[in-house]
């Protein structure tokens, strides 16, 4: 038996000369090709087959997935934070990145079509507050999962089902499958898509994270049985991007709202793994998994990283959404937020300094006004509005009910000063809500904000009256606005920054220390 010192570079080498390999395919070498492809149609994903199937991968043990994979048990590509060659931290990262694009609220019932070990359930649940419906076909990932889920107290939120996607009813907020396609087979493709789009309600939302083969080279596969189909996953088929397209096209009224492909990232995510399986192959060994094993998975893992490594496979997490769906910005990019911002804070100073010029309080609807047009604009209404307008609306009420206890003296000539620092509240309100990532949890902590500001908003600007700071000119006004608005999106980007690598950090040393 051969060996080499750098498997995959022996695999990258095969998949850059893939043409040549494949004009060496004639003759006798095709004389196996029908019984290879009689022996892969003993494995097609009927109801039955799937079970079988997946039980010849994924019940190989869980002793040996929990020394293979990090302590989440995620089993697919993770997604690393620049920088960051975390194997922990980078899962996690993956499952917030799913979480965020599915915009999850806790109003929502998730479906999870392919467990896994049950981290996307638990994460979903315990980060987003959201009801979880999860189904497996494996006998393993079932009991492990369930474990967990009683461990994380989360039965009440996590519902674990031992079911076919076939067998699923019931209409669900947001579906999420990730790289389950991989096991429903070319046959079923179809099939599969019809169902999930049957699961899900007319506004509903399907994150899909799934691997894929070039489009070139789809229909060449499809007709052939390779390594991965004969030793590693029976029944298993790769789609490629523009046959999910024309699948969801076809035969489901979903429609594709955004793909990122984070192939490079599995290749990394595959590299780890290889090393874990070196790193307790005497541990495993003791367990019963003999040399012919650690060849085959050694191959398997390296086989799979020349492939990402060489964009013969990719993998790619597709937003699909129903005709009603209307997700907003967030998918785009992490600097939507900013733009947000500052388009408020502008809109706000404008607002602000009609109230100003007007010489009446009662212009403080311009800025109001303003802001409405501003999210009806962005179609944010729901993702921020609501948190701004509760952040002001909360400030006033609670000082007007105290203007009238007479806790808060009310001086005509102090109206601007509290009416500015309240504005300037809001927009800080607003700013602490993305930095403490509070945009997909309950509208109270937005409220609290606000009466927390209300009335220290006001008692400052009484104070900064008595000591003569001229804040109520108009000159001093529009230049600490023009300061607001510029500098406020600067400590939103590094706030941002800062808190995702704490949030980061700290999940990956929770986890550590749950898995001891």
């Amino acid at each position: 038996m051969w060996s080499t010192p750098d498997l995959t570079a022996v695999t990258r080498l095969f998949v850059r000369n893939l043409d040549v390999l494949d004009a060496m395919e004639t003759g006798l070498a095709r004389l196996g090709q029908p019984a290879l492809q009689w022996l892969h149609r003993l494995n097609r994903n009927s109801l039955s087959g799937s079970r079988r199937n997946i039980s010849a991968h994924y019940d190989l043990g869980n002793d040996l997935f929990e020394r293979l994979l990090d302590p989440s048990m995620m089993y697919s590509a993770a997604i690393f934070a620049p920088g960051s060659d975390d194997l922990h931290a980078a899962q996690l990262n993956k499952l917030e990145h799913i979480c965020r694009k599915l915009e999850l609220t806790a109003d929502d019932h998730l479906l999870e079509i392919g467990t896994g070990w049950g981290s996307m359930a638990i994460y979903a649940a315990q980060h987003y507050g959201c009801k979880v419906t999860t189904t497996t076909l494996s006998q393993e990932q079932y009991r492990l999962a369930g474990e967990r889920i009683e461990q994380a107290g989360l039965q009440d939120r996590i519902t674990l089902l031992l079911k076919d996607y076939r067998e699923l009813e019931g209409q669900y907020d947001k579906l999420v499958s990730i790289e389950m396609v991989e096991a429903v087979g070319h046959a079923y493709f179809a099939t599969y898509f019809k169902a999930c789009a049957a699961l899900l309600k007319p506004d509903g939302l399907m994150l899909l994270q799934a691997i894929t083969i070039r489009d070139q080279r789809y229909e060449q596969a499809r007709r052939s049985v390779d390594f991965i189909q004969r030793y590693i996953f029976p029944g298993g088929s790769l789609p490629s991007v523009s046959i999910i397209g024309e699948l969801t096209r076809k035969h489901t009224d979903l429609a594709m709202l955004h793909m990122e492909d984070i192939g490079l990232h599995y290749a990394r995510t595959l590299r780890h793994w290889y090393h874990n399986l070196q790193r307790y192959r005497g541990e495993l060994a003791q367990l019963g998994y003999d040399d012919g094993f650690f060849r085959l998975w050694e191959f398997y893992l390296c086989y799979c990283e020349g492939g990402f490594r060489e964009r013969g496979i990719g993998t790619a997490q597709i937003l699909l959404g129903k005709p009603d769906a209307r997700p907003g910005d967030t998918i785009l990019g992490s600097d939507m937020p900013d733009r947000r911002l500052i388009a408020n804070a502008v809109l706000f100073q404008l607002g602000w300094l009609a109230c100003v010029l007007g010489g009446n309080s009662y212009w403080l609807a311009v800025p109001l006004v303003a802001l409405l047009v501003h999210f009806f604009w962005t179609s944010s209404w729901a993702a921020e509005g609501k948190l701004v307008a509760s952040v002001m609306l909360a400030g006033a009420a609670l000082d007007s009910f105290l203007l009238q206890l007479g806790v808060l003296e009310f001086r005509q000539q102090d109206t601007l000063i509290p009416l500015w620092l309240a504005v300037l509240w809001a927009l800080l309100g607003t700013t602490l809500n993305h930095c403490l990532g509070w945009t997909a949890k309950p509208i109270w902590r937005a409220v609290i904000l606000g009466a927390i500001g209300g009335p220290l908003s006001y008692l400052a600007g009484a104070r900064l009256a008595d000591v003569g700071l001229p804040l109520g000119t108009t000159s001093t006004l529009v230049l600490l606005g023009c300061i607001w608005a510029l500098v406020m999106p600067v400590l939103h980007g590094f706030a941002h920054l800062y808190r995702e690598q704490y949030r980061m950090q700290q999940l990956a040393r929770k986890h550590r220390g749950d898995a001891s």
